[in-house]
């Protein structure tokens, strides 16, 4: 279990109770403090005194993909599972997925369900998906995509084995890591299971950077996603998956970084569209329904106007 933690002692007594309360004990946290300056580090120390399967290592602030990183190069069990310091773990969790592996062991990606909580972990919502079992990375990813993939590493179990011997890392130094990696990891894969179960709760943090950005740190979030576009379209090149596979990607990451469109304005937003024609991105949205004919089509004739009227804000 990888906890990243920077300057979480609201949340962090929550997240680790969450898994001491289980009822299984085979497991590892590994727990990295990404140069905190609240008392973060002291909660956390409190914890492992009486609980030697809690390992806590402090390193200078890196950000969270170093943090993952750094605890995955310390990883000794059989299952991957990341867990972010504000959130928690539902009670059944790991007893849940420790019998659904013991049932099939050549799962390569276990995906479960999460609930959208509130700061005070009331029930606000839920991140859904279908239910399937031991379909292949290509067949998987094609569903995930129709159902606006749930693209965060913490709803995945991943085997240990499988990520080692792909040597998956995510990108350091750049925001929306999860959404270059994790598409990956399941195209990649070779079996892939999705269980209806809500075993995962995701805090809505209001004072998270997500709600409170700066036009600067809206401009990297925007440009960030569009490094990793770049990345993954080197990376779908060099898959070996099948070409209606690639068309599916493509479409897909051209959509999210046309949608993230919506975080600019004014002059910021004009230069973001020629980043986007340079890409020619409208030429890799499908067109194989009504509406995305339509959305195609009016990319292609005006992106901003389709930016203007037709992406959320």
């Amino acid at each position: 279990i990888i906890i990243p933690v920077y300057n979480g002692e609201k949340y962090i007594k929550k997240c680790l109770n969450s898994i001491l309360s289980q009822n299984y004990d085979n497991y590892e946290v590994i727990i990295v403090n990404d140069g905190s300056t609240d008392n973060s580090k002291e909660v956390i120390e409190e914890y492992t005194k009486n609980n030697s399967n809690i390992k806590l290592y402090t390193q200078k602030n890196g950000g969270v993909s170093k943090a993952r990183n750094s605890a995955l190069e310390k990883v000794t069990g059989d299952y991957i599972v990341f867990l972010d310091s504000d959130d928690y773990l539902s009670k059944d969790y790991f007893k849940y997925v420790n019998t659904y592996l013991k049932k099939n062991k050549n799962l390569d990606i276990l995906r479960i369900q999460a609930n959208l909580v509130d700061e005070k972990f009331n029930l606000i919502g839920k991140i859904d998906g279908h239910e399937f079992e031991n379909l292949s990375g290509e067949d998987a990813f094609k569903i995930f995509v129709t159902e606006k993939m749930f693209d965060m590493p913490c709803g995945y179990i991943y085997s240990a084995k499988f990520w080692k011997n792909h040597k998956f890392k995510f990108v350091v130094g750049k925001i929306h890591e999860d959404f270059e990696l994790i598409p990956k990891t399941i195209l990649l894969a070779n079996c892939v299971s999705s269980v209806k179960m809500y075993l995962y709760n995701y805090v809505q943090v209001s004072s998270s950077i997500v709600h409170n950005a700066s036009i600067e740190s809206r401009k990297r979030r925007v440009y960030d996603q569009l490094s990793h576009y770049d990345s993954m379209c080197s990376f779908i090149n060099s898959s070996g998956v099948s070409n209606s596979t690639k068309k599916i990607f493509m479409s897909f990451i051209s959509n999210s970084i046309i949608d993230k469109a919506k975080e600019l304005d004014g002059n910021d937003l004009n230069k973001y569209i020629k980043e986007l024609k340079l890409r020619k991105v409208q030429k890799n949205l499908l067109g194989n329904s009504v509406p995305r004919f339509l959305k195609k089509l009016l990319v292609s004739l005006d992106i901003k106007l389709y930016i203007k009227f037709f992406v959320k804000r």
